[in-house]
C-alpha cells in the first residue's frame, strides 16, 4: 500500500471541530484519486464525486438555488444516490470550472457543518470570478508529487524503514553499506518521480524481473506523454493568457536551469522568453499561471539575510524550478543512461538544485529564498520559527570550500547551517555548519533550534 502524508492530514481535517469545506490545490498526476479514495474508504459510508469538467450539466444545479438543502436534492437527484450527511462524503473534482459551485461552500459552512465536502482543482489560476471566493469559509489543504521519503516507502520499504529512524538533530555517521543503498534509490527518484504509472512500472520490473531497456523506455514515455498533456493545457485554456508565451515560459525554465553551475544563484531571464518581448511584464501573466498552477516553483533572491525575508526581495528578481525532478530531465531529454548509470559524486548542478527546491517547497508550501550579497551565494534560505537556517547545495563530493557559507555564517551567526552534498554525515565545528547527504532534506521540517 503506498502511503501519502495528505492523508493523515485530511484525516486530522475530518476530525476538527472546527471543521470547514475543504479545498486541496494539486498539480496533475499527484496520487489525488488513490489518495481520495483511500481516505474515503476508510472514514466514510461513501464517497459522491461530482467532476465539473467532465459532467457540464450538473453546473446548473449552481445556478438559481445555493441553499444546502436544495443542492443536496438536486444532486441526489443526478447522482442517483442517496446522500448521508453525517456519514457520507462529497468531492467536487476541477472545481475551478463552475465558480458558483465554490460559492457554494460559504453556504455549506454556514448551515450545514455536519456535511464533509472536498472541492478540488488542478488549475488555480482559472477561477473565473474571485468576488464569489467565499473567504474564511474554507480550509485549505495542499497535494504534491511524491517526495523522496514517501517514494522510498513505496518502492523499498527496507531500506524505508531505517531511514524513518534517523533523527537530524541527533545525527551520526550513517552506516556506509546504507548510504550508498540511500543514494542509488535517490538517483533512481531523479528518473521514476512520482507519477502512479511510473512507480508500478517500476514495482511490476522488481517483482517480475522484465528487460530493463524496455521498462526505462516505457518509464520516458509515460513521461513525455504527461508533457505533452501539460502543454495541451496551455492551449485549453488560451482564453485567459496566449498559451504559446505560457509554453515558451515553461520551456526556458529547463534550458536556463541547465546552464547554472555550482555556486550559482542566476536569476530567471526574460529577454529571448518570448520573441520580440524582453521586460518582466512580458512574462508575469503566463509565469503567474504557471506558478499558481503548481507546475514551476518560484525562488526570491534576497539581498540581505533579516527578517522578513520577503522585504529584501523584488519582484521581478528570482530564480524558477520545475516542480519535479523527473519532468526536468524529460523536457530536457536527458538520456536515460546518463541518470541511471551516472556517477553520483559528480551529478549535474540543477539536477541536485532542483530536488532540493521541489522538497523545500512540499515542506513549507510556499515561495523560496535564495540569497545573493557581494559575491556570496547561497541556495536557499528558509525560517524555521523566527531563526534564518542557510541551506548550501553541492553536486560533488569533491565540492570546493564553502566560501559562500562560511561569508553567511561570520555575517549573520545562525543558530544552525546545512551542506546538502552526496557525503556522508559529518559536523565542522570550527565553521559551525554539518553536512547531510541530499537524501535527507525532507528531515529539516523536524529541525530543533
Amino acid at each position: 500500500m503506498l502511503n501519502r502524508k495528505i492523508i493523515d492530514e485530511l484525516i486530522i481535517w475530518k476530525n476538527s471541530k472546527y471543521r470547514k469545506p475543504l479545498i486541496v490545490k494539486w498539480a496533475r498526476q499527484v496520487w489525488k484519486s488513490f489518495a481520495i479514495k483511500y481516505f474515503w474508504e476508510n472514514n466514510f459510508r461513501k464517497i459522491h464525486i461530482i467532476n465539473f469538467q467532465s459532467n457540464k450539466k450538473v453546473h446548473s444545479i449552481f445556478e438559481w438555488d445555493i441553499n444546502p438543502n436544495e443542492i443536496i436534492t438536486k444532486l441526489e437527484y443526478i447522482l442517483d444516490e442517496n446522500i448521508d450527511i453525517k456519514n457520507d462524503l462529497i468531492f467536487f473534482d476541477e472545481i475551478q470550472e463552475c465558480p458558483k459551485a465554490i460559492n457554494s461552500f460559504k453556504f455549506f459552512c454556514e448551515k450545514k457543518k455536519e456535511l464533509a465536502i472536498i472541492g478540488a482543482w488542478s488549475y488555480l489560476w482559472l477561477i473565473k470570478n474571485w468576488e464569489s471566493f467565499p473567504v474564511w469559509k474554507v480550509d485549505f489543504l495542499s497535494m504534491f508529487p511524491l517526495n523522496f521519503e514517501e517514494f522510498l516507502e513505496a518502492i523499498k520499504n527496507k531500506l524505508f524503514n531505517f531511514y524513518k529512524k534517523i533523527d537530524i538533530n541527533n545525527l551520526k555517521k550513517i552506516d556506509d553499506l546504507i548510504h550508498k543503498e540511500l543514494l542509488k534509490y535517490l538517483n533512481l527518484y531523479f528518473f521514476i518521480g512520482w507519477m502512479p504509472e511510473i512507480v508500478n512500472l517500476y514495482k511490476e520490473w522488481l517483482n517480475n524481473n522484465n528487460n530493463s531497456n524496455e521498462l526505462l523506455n516505457n518509464i520516458r514515455k509515460t513521461q513525455l506523454n504527461l508533457l505533452e498533456s501539460y502543454k495541451a493545457d496551455f492551449t485549453k485554456y488560451s482564453w485567459i493568457i496566449n498559451s504559446s508565451h505560457i509554453l515558451s515560459v515553461y520551456d526556458s525554465v529547463s534550458k536556463q536551469l541547465s546552464l547554472t553551475y555550482n555556486e550559482e544563484v542566476n536569476k530567471f531571464k526574460f529577454v529571448w522568453v518570448i520573441p520580440n518581448k524582453k521586460w518582466f511584464s512580458s512574462i508575469d501573466w503566463p509565469l503567474t499561471w504557471l506558478s499558481e498552477s503548481r507546475l514551476v516553483i518560484k525562488s526570491f533572491i534576497s539581498n540581505k539575510a533579516n527578517n522578513p525575508l520577503k522585504s529584501h526581495t523584488k519582484e521581478n528578481t528570482f530564480k524558477l524550478f520545475f516542480h519535479d525532478i523527473w519532468l526536468l530531465n524529460a523536457s530536457l531529454e536527458t538520456p536515460i543512461s546518463e541518470i541511471i548509470l551516472n556517477d553520483l559524486s559528480n551529478y549535474k548542478w540543477y539536477i541536485v538544485e532542483n530536488f532540493i527546491a521541489q522538497e523545500l517547497f512540499n515542506i513549507f508550501d510556499k515561495d523560496l529564498i535564495s540569497w545573493t550579497e557581494g559575491i556570496s551565494e547561497i541556495e536557499f534560505l528558509i525560517n524555521i520559527w523566527w531563526d534564518i537556517i542557510p541551506i548550501e547545495v553541492k553536486s560533488s563530493e569533491k565540492y570546493r570550500k564553502a566560501k559562500s557559507l562560511d561569508s553567511f555564517i561570520k555575517r549573520y551567526s545562525p543558530k544552525i547551517a546545512y551542506k546538502f552534498t552526496m557525503q556522508n554525515y559529518s559536523k565542522n565545528e570550527d565553521r559551525w555548519y554539518s553536512t547531510l547527504p541530499m537524501y535527507l532534506v525532507w528531515k529539516i521540517k523536524k529541525t530543533k533550534i
